[in-house]
């Protein structure tokens, strides 16, 4: 029964004190992550194409109404986010993401350029980039500092592990609807987070013997507390 109950504690430690992929955005860039033109974002709503994002199953921002921003608890681990958009060629492209917030105005948490239809590995954005408010609204570029390939949110390190952009046929989505086809190609393509605790999680069978020790003091202190009690009683 401990064990169990030891197993259930460390799976919702895991899944649930963790933390979210709240906004990401993509655009056009140079070799330093640069803007230089386009973009998709997953407000809805705004001036940028949506960017449409799964984790295998059905769009988690569908739509193009503002208040369906992605909300994607990252579990302790690799995370596989898959992401969509109506085609547009990016030779090279910059993916920014924040956790945890909905404000579109601060900084990217994460920031990485890679080559349009590239299986290498991708590369820390250095320069000056774009808010994600900026480039909702086409407006005000190079405004925020990059970010790297790693953000600590607390004891939690999240590290951008890939990502890959290319075009795929037939479409599914066009700019702005996920439910109609542009009738060419999608821009699709995928990233991995990889999510570890730098806090010290004991293993089950430490929970299980610091437990066992706690019950068995307190029995002792309870039977002793007994006994002083009769004696007194008598």
């Amino acid at each position: 029964m401990i064990k169990a109950r030891l197993f259930v504690f460390l799976l919702c430690f895991q899944s649930c004190f963790g933390a979210s992929l709240r906004q990401a955005w993509l655009y056009a860039s140079n070799a330093t992550g640069q803007y230089t033109f386009g973009g998709y974002d997953t407000l809805g709503g705004t001036a940028a194409a949506n960017l449409y994002l799964d984790t295998g199953g059905a769009i988690i921002n569908p739509g193009n109404g503002a208040g369906v921003t992605p909300n994607i608890p990252l579990m302790i681990g690799s995370n596989r986010i898959n992401l969509r958009a109506g085609y547009f060629p990016l030779t090279q492209f910059t993916l920014q993401l924040i956790f945890d917030s909905t404000d579109t105005k601060l900084a990217p948490h994460i920031s990485a350029v890679n080559q349009w239809f590239s299986s290498g590995a991708p590369q820390p954005a250095t320069g000056k980039g774009l808010s994600h408010y900026s480039l909702s609204i086409q407006s005000s570029f190079h405004d925020v500092p990059n970010a790297g390939f790693t953000y600590i949110d607390g004891p939690l390190r999240i590290t951008l592990t890939a990502l890959s952009v290319m075009a795929q046929s037939p479409s599914k989505v066009s700019y702005y609807d996920d439910k109609t086809p542009s009738g060419g190609a999608d821009l699709v393509g995928m990233f991995t987070l990889e999510v570890t605790n730098t806090a010290t999680v004991p293993e089950p069978s430490t929970w299980a013997l610091t437990l066992g020790f706690g019950m068995l003091t307190g029995l002792r202190v309870l039977r002793h507390s007994k006994s002083a009690g009769s004696l007194r009683n008598r």
